[in-house]
């Protein structure tokens, strides 16, 4: 790709070869591997977010129209979005019931500690 013109920059992000190293052989055994290693990242994403943004804090906007979920860090359309929570006057859109109802736990939790 580099000798094809690509910028370094922009292939930085791309890993290879794809998935966990569990001695995947097969194809199906190959797609868990690459699927465990999704999840993994995600996590690890989504414990940063933790870190940096608590409940109740952060930005919270995305594109017009849009707004990121808390959660998980997914966009999603403000005007088709069905999981909300009204929270200090605040509208905040989540992508699924479970990243809503993970969120009202925290914040629960959050509001008792």
């Amino acid at each position: 790709l580099l000798e094809r013109g690509w910028e370094k920059a922009a292939l930085a992000p791309l890993v290879s070869p794809a998935g966990l190293d569990i001695g995947a052989r097969e194809p199906a055994e190959i797609a868990i591997s690459i699927l465990a290693e999704l999840i993994l990242v995600r996590r690890r994403d989504a414990d940063e977010r933790e870190e940096i943004a608590p409940v109740g804090e952060g930005d919270a906007t995305g594109e017009e129209g849009a707004a990121v979920d808390p959660v998980c860090g997914m966009e999603v359309e403000t005007e088709s979005a069905r999981h909300t929570l009204d929270h200090e006057g605040v509208t905040l859109f989540f992508c699924c019931s479970g990243c809503r109802e993970k969120y009202a736990r925290d914040l629960a939790l959050a509001v008792d500690a």
